[in-house]
């Protein structure tokens, strides 16, 4: 594993709050754009829930992820993409 990884052309320090977010990405690349819950990241991670909220409160200050208003816990990262299915035609 490297010491930095580079996300949105900002280098960063490869840490736990580094590793939520490329554990968010791939899950949410490897299902359909749906990010994670806390529970599951935790278990992933082989950490609390709490120790997860704040790594994403972590994310959210650093600008790579985003709660959504009036939604609760629900958050998106940023400069993700959701593209609709082929089949689908909008």
């Amino acid at each position: 594993m490297t010491d930095t990884i580079e996300i949105g052309g900002r280098t960063y320090r490869y840490t736990r709050v580094i590793e939520a977010q490329v554990f968010i990405c791939d899950y949410a690349r490897r299902n359909n754009g749906i990010p994670p819950t806390t529970r599951t990241i935790a278990k992933e991670l082989d950490i609390s829930q709490t120790r997860v909220q704040y790594l994403m409160g972590r994310l959210d200050a650093l600008g790579l992820i985003s709660f959504m208003p009036d939604h609760g816990h629900t958050y998106r990262v940023i400069e993700s993409i959701w593209e609709p299915p082929p089949y689908v035609d909008l």
